[in-house]
């Protein structure tokens, strides 16, 4: 189908962009830290009810350096969404991407964590297109008691009732 080439092409680049990555380490002598980057499996729940979809991931997205975590993380959602039947979207949705930050960080910047994959990941099965007409993006991040993302979507006509 249209939707299973399109993330096939995302994940072919991908792909592309952990080899330069992979091939950096090396060069530069930071094996350690690319074995860190592919330590460690990401999990992401997907929860459907009458107007949103949540997914929530078990650790904070990965920062836009890490392929090996994105990749990760992107197959993560790819079977959490296998489990639910989604639906696209009819109307403009909004994505919300919601960073909690237990106390322990002292450091929230969380423009470095990497969203672009995941909106156009997310993107192909829930939206026609990921430009402006079909698609808003919220950031914003909580206080919480562990480091954890969540993406809510959710159509932008309720989103406005609600903010």
């Amino acid at each position: 189908t249209q939707k299973e080439r399109v993330l096939d092409q995302i994940l072919r680049s991908i792909e592309r962009l952990r080899f330069c990555v992979k091939r950096e380490y090396v060069n530069t002598g930071h094996l350690c830290s690319y074995q860190n980057l592919m330590s460690g499996d990401y999990v992401c729940v997907c929860h459907k009810d009458a107007y949103r979809y949540t997914l929530r991931f078990n650790r904070l997205l990965p920062k836009r350096e890490e392929r090996e975590s994105v990749i990760a993380c992107l197959n993560a959602i790819k079977k959490s969404l296998f489990s639910i039947d989604v639906e696209r979207f009819n109307e403009r949705a909004l994505f919300c991407f919601v960073h909690h930050y237990s106390k322990d960080i002292r450091t929230k910047d969380y423009d470095n964590l990497e969203s672009k994959p995941f909106i156009d990941l997310l993107a192909t099965y829930f939206l026609e297109n990921d430009d402006p007409e079909h698609l808003a993006l919220y950031y914003d991040y909580k206080q919480d008691d562990a480091d954890y993302t969540e993406i809510i979507l959710l159509p932008v006509s309720l989103a406005q009732t609600i903010l």
